[in-house]
């Protein structure tokens, strides 16, 4: 047994405190003797004979772990044995380890995500070497200074390329509590094992129970096989019900029920996470209110629709109330249940707690009351008052009083909002809730693994452990080879100086950051000072621009912030960052920077451009700018309006994000963008376009809902309102002939027919319930002189009279047909063309005012040149008036000069006049043309989701659609 005690010495380390132990290891904090690194030093202490499988798994752990190099990866640094005894040095992470952190409670359902998003970085990293880890539990998640996850011990982890023998004993490997149930049956594993892992640890955390729990391993791997988790209900903690919905979806029995991909389960937390979120703005907020209203109204119309019929028999108080009774119910269930109304889905919004928690259905059905109470109350005041005797609306002034109270009353809800406190309106406030945007984590760029061009050696070198199998350059003055680590199976790098003085010191390498390479340790050779580091995955950043001919913001955001967080580092540890060129720049996979210490060409055949200069607090901004201007240009993607100021500072520039006067400013200026989009979407144009199809969508619900509405009214409020208009242009023709003393008895006829049905429409409702008062004293002036007329004229008329006018002015009238039914539907989304129409117009108009239209102000787009210049007014319009044109066409045709029929036939004959505006719908456009139309502008929304940021509109007017 080696003497394991502090202060005692384990082959070249020095022994500093216990960190843990198992049944066949323990890990110390040690320091190396030859370096003076601080690692956690795992050392397996049984070496009896049925431990030889342990020692197979030991030496199998150092070997996966020492491939992997990703910041949430445990890095190992150093394998071998001291007297018989097997060790692995890895990285040291000071924050103690996840079951830690939990032994004392739960953990916040947003801190959970955060720590499991980490451990998916990890975990995805060792799947692209093909490694499962296959024990993923609390205390195998480190914690580091910053709070921030990785994942370690892949003591059972399998490559997916060679079944290792390990796994075909027979015997079970892992912890019983997080094993996946093909692991317990033995059955062939992939990600979603570890998935399935990753999911019963997540239970832990927010619950701070497991799913299952039992006596013995036998009972909890039954449980696995046969039972579910416990709920949640059972646990005296809230859970969001978002989060419980990810966790069982991930512990599910099939594999096949379970996330199938990493990407798939990080697009499920990311909103659930603490960076998830942020602050809504105020554009989108009102936006988001705009369509829930607007999506509402159909609703609200056929609600409006029975409580009409039931005012008239006498609950028009009560039928009144149906609509925000209903508002209510519809914000507090989707609010509580689905995290935001259709509205806020739509434009990426959720309604949280104002501490970003999940807000209870108390909270949200109270904000919904708040807001409903003054968005909607004065309206429900106004008609309280009328149905009690006040006849308000025909004063002069107090007939608008509803209006200029409801705008009081959003004034009351705004005027809270300021940007300290989120946005937050009175209603959020009073109920402790608020709207926060939703971050979307857009997909990585993927980087190819290029290996640079090596020189094989003829004959096998070794350096200390290392055995050297090719070289990438020598001159004179250094060298840089590459080398392969037998032990660990891996390969490095050697940087070989000749002369010891230029080597960096060795204390300068020891603390090099996330953003450099691995350092390994110091040797000489013949004299030749060396120094191996971990060789690097992906390829440089030379090679990256030109396979992808240029790269856009999303790649350099990543790129540059890497780069700031390393220099930053060197600066606060060493003063300067020493020389670096651009061509020491490499890209991992992942898309994160590294800075390498020695550049990956020789310094001497390198331009005089990229020759390496010395990086200082006070020229960190030309080697910056150098990387910009040479690797990142890209025709056609110019930079989201936000980051033009973000790159305008490394050159002084002035704009909004350029205010970077130090490295730290720059790091924090790209940290608050990090989660804005790059470029604008296929999923943003289609939250447009949807925004845009809540026109037709309501116009056909209407169309839909109003037929049913009026068959269920008395047929006085059908003559008064639904009939009026065809009825009152036959009332103003006869007139106009038997006033021009034509003396045609037809047209006397149709008039008085006319009056007599008006004055029925009106004996019948002041005969019936006194709640038909205000309904009648909504109508038009002009309505209401003509059918007060009427019924001075004819007090009472008897039901012959009142039927023979009806049968006089059937087929003399044309009335709107009350169809119901699907068959309705094509006409009218036809009819709905026109609405959209006139909203194209508009939206070109305000192109022209806003550069670029409202819909691109709630959703974040920017309008701009090729060459990133801010679009000018007239170019936004006519992007706008592309965009719209076959709508715009079709309103054209439509308005052009023609007679519109009225519709009063005389005798056989139909007779027409001339009206200044056409109807929506009157047959002038033939029925091909408009579909044709309708057909071209849903090409051209198809092409805008093909393409987002340049289509059929943006391409004609040559502008690009950015982030704004």
């Amino acid at each position: 047994m080696p003497d394991l005690s502090p202060g005692a010495r384990f082959g070249a380390y020095r022994l500093i405190r216990p960190l843990g132990k198992g049944g066949f290891a323990e890990v110390w904090e040690a320091e190396s003797e030859a370096n003076g690194r601080r690692v956690a030093l795992k050392v397996l202490t049984e070496l009896r004979a049925e431990s030889a499988r342990a020692l197979e798994r030991f030496q199998q752990e150092g070997r996966l772990a020492a491939s992997l190099h990703n910041s949430r990866c445990v890095y190992v640094f150093d394998a071998g044995a001291h007297d018989g005894f097997p060790y692995i040095a890895m990285e040291l992470v000071t924050g103690g380890t996840l079951a830690d952190r939990i032994r004392d409670g739960p953990l916040p359902p947003r801190a959970a995500v955060d720590v499991v998003l980490d451990v998916l970085e990890g975990l995805e990293s060792a799947h692209q070497r093909e490694i499962l880890h296959r024990d993923v539990k609390p205390s195998n998640v480190f914690l580091d200074a910053d709070g921030r996850a990785k994942i370690g011990d892949f003591g059972i982890s399998k490559s997916l390329e060679v079944d290792s023998h390990l796994s075909q004993t027979g015997a079970f490997l892992g912890t019983p509590f997080y094993a996946s149930p093909e692991q317990i049956a033995a059955e062939p594993l992939d990600l979603r094992s570890d998935l399935y892992s990753v999911g019963a640890m997540l239970y832990e955390l927010v619950t701070g129970k497991l799913p299952y729990q039992g006596t013995n391993a036998s009972a909890v791997l039954a449980q696995v096989l046969t039972r579910d988790p416990v709920p949640f209900a059972q646990h005296d903690v809230a859970v969001p019900p978002g989060l419980q919905r990810v966790i069982l979806r991930l512990l599910a029995k099939s594999k096949e029920k379970r996330f199938q991909s990493y990407e798939q389960l990080r697009e499920a937390l990311v909103p659930l996470s603490s960076k998830g979120l942020a602050p809504a703005g105020l554009a989108r907020r009102f936006g988001a209110i705009a369509v829930d209203l607007l999506l509402f109204a159909p609703l609200g119309v056929a609600l409006s629709a029975a409580a009409m019929t039931q005012a008239v028999r006498g609950g028009l108080l009560l039928a009144g109330l149906a609509q925000p009774l209903a508002q209510l119910v519809y914000f507090a269930l989707t609010e509580r249940y689905w995290g935001g109304s259709v509205g806020k889905r739509l434009l990426g919004l959720r309604v949280t707690g104002a501490d970003g928690s999940q807000a209870s259905l108390g909270r949200v059905t109270w904000r919904a009351a708040v807001f409903l109470l003054l968005y909607a109350g004065p309206g429900l005041l106004y008609q309280f008052l009328t149905t009690v005797g006040l006849d308000l609306i025909s004063h002069p002034v107090l007939r608008f009083a509803p209006g200029l109270l409801q705008l009081l009353a959003i004034g009351v809800l705004v005027s809270t909002m300021r940007r300290r406190n989120g946005y937050a309106g009175a209603h959020e406030l009073a109920s402790g809730t608020r709207t926060m945007a939703v971050l979307a984590r857009e997909r990585a760029t993927p980087v190819p693994r290029v290996a640079p061009a090596v020189e094989p050696v003829p004959a096998a070198t070794a350096y200390g452990p290392y055995r050297v199998t090719g070289t990438l350059w020598r001159d004179p003055a250094a060298a840089l080879l590459v080398a392969h680590d037998d032990e660990l199976h891996r390969d490095v790098w050697i940087h070989e100086v000749r002369d010891a003085a230029a080597a960096p010191p060795v204390e300068r390498l020891r603390g090099r950051g996330e953003g450099s390479l691995p350092w390994l340790q110091r040797g000489t050779r013949d004299g030749v000072t060396w120094d191996a580091y971990g060789a690097p995955q992906g390829t440089t950043l030379e090679d990256w621009a030109l396979s992808r001919r240029g790269l856009g913001w999303r790649e350099m955001r990543e790129v540059l912030h890497s780069l700031a967080r390393e220099l930053e580092s060197r600066f606060a540890r060493d003063g300067t960052a020493g020389p670096l060129s651009p061509g020491q720049v490499w890209i991992e996979p992942s898309g994160r920077a590294l800075l390498l210490d020695v550049p990956v060409e020789s310094p001497r055949s390198a331009a005089e451009e990229e020759r390496a200069v010395e990086v200082t607090p006070a020229t960190w901004r030309d080697f910056l700018r150098r990387i910009v201007t040479t690797r990142f240009q890209r025709t056609g993607i110019p930079l989201p309006e936000y980051a033009q100021g973000i790159v305008a500072s490394l050159s002084g520039g002035d704009g909004p994000g350029s205010a970077s006067r130090t490295i730290a400013d720059f790091r924090a200026a790209l940290e608050g963008v990090a989660a804005r989009p790059a470029e604008v979407s296929r999923g943003r144009r289609a939250g447009m376009l949807a925004v845009v199809a809540c026109v037709p969508g309501f116009v056909v619900a209407i169309r839909l809902a109003v037929p049913v509405m009026m068959a269920s009214m008395p047929a006085w409020y059908r003559d008064v309102s639904v009939y009026s208009e065809p009825y009152l242009r036959a009332l103003r023709h006869a007139d106009s002939t038997v006033a021009a003393g034509s003396g045609d008895s037809t047209a006397r006829r149709t008039a008085e027919a006319v009056r007599v049905v008006f004055a029925a429409a009106m004996h019948e409702a002041r005969s019936g319930n006194q709640t038909s008062t205000p309904l009648l004293a909504a109508l038009p002036p002009e309505l209401r002189g003509v059918l007060d007329s009427a019924a001075r004229r004819y007090p009472a008329p008897d039901s012959q009279a009142v039927a023979a006018a009806r049968a006089w002015l059937d087929g003399r009238v044309t009335l709107p047909n009350l169809g119901v039914g699907l068959a309705t539907v094509p006409k009218a989304v036809l009819q709905s063309l026109t609405a959209l129409a006139f909203l194209g117009a508009a939206g070109a108009v305000l192109a022209l005012l806003l550069r670029g239209g409202v819909l691109f102000r709630l959703f974040g787009i920017a309008v701009v040149r090729a060459d990133g210049v801010p679009a000018g007014r007239l170019r936004c319009a006519a992007r706008s008036l592309v965009a719209w044109s076959p709508l715009l066409l079709l309103l054209a045709l439509a308005s052009a000069p023609h007679g519109v029929s009225v519709g009063i036939r005389t005798g056989t004959r139909v007779t027409t006049t001339t009206t200044d505006a056409p109807p929506a719908d009157d047959g002038r456009v033939p029925l091909w043309v408009r579909w044709t139309l309708f057909g071209i502008a849903l090409a051209g929304a198809g092409v805008a989701l093909w393409r987002p940021t340049r289509g059929v509109a943006e391409r004609a007017s040559g502008v690009v659609l950015v982030p704004r």
